[in-house]
């Protein structure tokens, strides 16, 4: 199956070769965790090494950025609004049955 957006795609879209001995330029990745819940004073940037292993190096490190509802229209932001009442409906249910 055919991943679009794949690095391995944007090679061989761009003709770079991994098998050769010049170095092969990709962008920079971004990697993003969309949150839920309220805010209040969470992070907007959350570090692999920091959250699961008290900071300590590790040998790599993952940064990710945190998106929050941010009042807008676009699809993230809808889906953030989505998950939102999908949980409280989900703990109203949970609260009748108890």
């Amino acid at each position: 199956m055919r991943n679009r957006g794949s690095y391995r795609e944007y090679i061989h879209n761009t003709r770079q070769s991994l098998f050769s001995t010049k170095k092969v330029s990709i962008p920079r990745p971004e990697l993003y965790v969309i949150y839920t819940g309220d805010k209040g004073s969470k992070q907007d940037v959350l570090s692999l090494s920091r959250e699961f292993f008290d900071g300590n190096d590790i040998g790599f490190e993952v940064r990710a950025k945190v998106i929050y509802e941010r009042g807008t229209e676009d699809i993230i932001n809808q889906y953030i609004l989505f998950a939102q009442i999908f949980d409280r409906e989900r703990r109203k249910r949970r609260y009748r049955r108890s």
